[in-house]
């Protein structure tokens, strides 16, 4: 049986619930109180108080870490046969939840490009939310009471108001505070919209990508809702308002209802259905969140590139080198990071810059996803190839309208030619007065008017997000921005006042734009892997040539029994 061990008010044990509630295997949650999950972490031999227990006895932090181990190492049929009476599957079988990149490539690009997206940006925008600008303090005391024993001898409402204060000032370094509260706000408010829009349009779509087994894209996007925005206001009142088919959906796949966890049958079709041959077609109706994510992601690629530069200049000194003792790493020397780093990037929002500090864990998942989505010399999760060659996906299949298959170009060509199609179809109108951002789209120029000060786009080095009185007040706007703007709209637009029509930017378009952004994130040089180290969380990296080794450890031992 598996083990999450957690707090409800991290969204660590929702990721870990959702996976599980999804997967369909028998599970327990602990998360009554620190002390009693720690004690019960213990007696089960778990590595800590905030992690997921196997049945085999492995205990893992993260949840991708979790569905690595789900879908490629456990014999979950086996489970059933080895521990009779402890567990029963009934009439359920575990869900098959790996999305196939060498069969399914652009589907395999949505669903890294949701989850990076979730664990990165929804993180922000949820710390936000619950820190800076909720009025309430009902989920800090909640938070609070999780850590204290005997929660009624301590003035709970007293120290919430301290340790708010404490977490606005850890937060501002991360880019979180009131100065960029109307960017994330709204951002948060268009995502909302998007994929309320999406399931509106979709009814019959259980999950996100349509799909007929769920995904780790489903399981990453519901956990921030559910572990943030639904449990939090003003959030919470907006999405149960507002945006119906979203919250039915968040409900539906993480099982989270009010204030606890709903003990339903997860949404799943039959083994065969899951496991049968479905398109590699990403729903039009995407086309909302895929434009949102590829607004902030340049955000992330500047992260990436400041630890490209980090591990490569004489910094890398000051890290803490040590060599593993547990886990699937153990025996493999590698560089640590605490959980803050001090690698900085610039995150641009209107005329304002500010300094971010990274996230290990943000590094970490976005270098997994760029692993997977580009790195065609290693199959799913960074293993080797079965036949040890290397497949070839940067050229994919499209289905179209017709049922036609048409070849798209690879995501290096595509990077090359954007600049001429987006200039010729998707150039904002010069009335417009919008200049278009080179740092995102190369050589797209756009007009201006006006005595206002403008930032030439051809001199433009780094990239720029705006908001709604940005747009109004500045003549600048990357075409991001002013693509996920028209994107809003349910039909097309009209060009310059001439009654013609620009379509909708097409799913494959954005596809090919992510593609590009997490060529840019790519490092083959470093594998993070998050571990425990004597008592403390590190993110571990890896040099290449420590992981080629468990690598080869995996190809002769594949399979794990449960």
């Amino acid at each position: 049986m598996f083990r999450a061990f957690g707090s409800p008010f991290t969204v660590n044990l929702h990721q870990n619930v959702t996976y599980l509630r999804l997967k369909q295997v028998p599970f327990k949650v602990y998360c009554t109180n620190f002390f009693t999950t720690s004690l019960y972490a213990k007696f089960y031999r778990a590595r800590n108080g905030f992690c997921c227990l196997t049945p085999s006895g492995n205990s893992y932090m993260q949840v991708w870490q979790l569905f690595e181990h789900g879908e490629l190492d456990a014999n979950l049929n086996a489970v059933k046969e080895k521990k009779v009476g402890e567990v029963d599957f009934g009439d359920l079988k575990p869900q098959k939840m790996l999305v196939d990149k060498k069969t399914h490539p652009q589907l395999n690009v949505a669903c890294w490009a949701i989850v990076v997206y979730s664990c990165w940006w929804l993180a922000k925008e949820g710390m936000l939310y619950r820190w800076v600008m909720s009025e309430k303090n009902d989920v800090i005391c909640g938070y609070l009471q999780y850590f204290l024993l005997f929660s009624h001898l301590f003035p709970v409402k007293g120290f919430s108001v301290i340790l708010r204060e404490q977490m606005k000032k850890m937060l501002v370094p991360q880019g979180v505070s009131r100065s960029t509260a109307v960017f994330l706000d709204e951002h948060f408010s268009k995502l909302c919209v998007a994929l309320d829009s999406h399931f509106q349009q979709h009814p019959e779509f259980r999950f996100i990508l349509g799909t007929p087994h769920p995904t780790l894209a489903d399981v990453t996007l519901c956990a921030a809702f559910s572990g943030f925005f639904v449990m939090s206001d003003p959030p919470s009142t907006r999405i149960t308002e507002r945006h119906p088919h979203l919250l039915q959906y968040v409900e539906r796949i993480t099982g989270w209802q009010g204030d606890q966890f709903v003990n339903d049958t997860a949404p799943g079709g039959p083994a065969e259905e899951s496991e049968a041959s479905y398109p590699d077609e990403v729903p039009e109706s995407l086309s909302d969140l895929l434009a949102l994510i590829a607004e902030v992601f340049p955000f992330l690629m500047s992260q990436c590139a400041s630890f490209t530069a980090y591990m490569s200049s004489d910094a890398i000194r000051t890290l803490k080198k040590d060599r593993l003792r547990e886990g699937e790493w153990s025996g493999c020397e590698a560089y640590l990071f605490p959980q803050i780093t001090k690698i900085l990037s610039l995150m641009i929002i209107d005329q304002n810059v500010y300094t971010v500090v990274s996230r290990a864990q943000d590094l970490e998942i976005a270098l997994l996803g760029a692993r997977e989505v580009v790195d065609d010399t290693l199959d799913s999760m960074g293993r080797l190839h079965d036949d040890e060659e290397s497949v070839d996906t940067s050229r994919y299949s499209v289905f179209t309208a017709k049922g036609e298959e048409e070849k798209t170009e690879s995501a290096s060509e595509v990077v090359e030619v954007e600049d001429e199609e987006v200039e010729e179809r998707l150039a904002p109108p010069p009335q417009e007065r919008r200049l278009v951002d080179s740092s995102l789209w190369g050589r797209a120029q756009g007009s201006t008017t006006g005595d206002e000060p403008v930032l030439q786009a051809d001199d433009a080095d780094f990239y720029r997000a705006y908001t709604k009185d940005g747009l109004r007040g500045y003549s600048t706007v990357s075409l991001g921005q002013s693509l996920a703007t028209r994107q809003r709209h349910d039909t097309a637009v009209a060009n310059g006042g001439r009654g013609e029509l620009v379509a909708k930017p097409p799913v494959k378009k954005y596809l090919n734009l992510l593609t590009g952004f997490f060529h840019q994130m790519h490092c083959p040089q470093y594998t993070l892997s998050t571990v425990q180290h004597g008592r403390l969380l590190y993110v571990a990296v890896l040099p290449e040539f420590e992981v080629a080794k468990v690598r080869k450890k995996r190809t002769v031992h594949p399979k794990e029994e449960a």
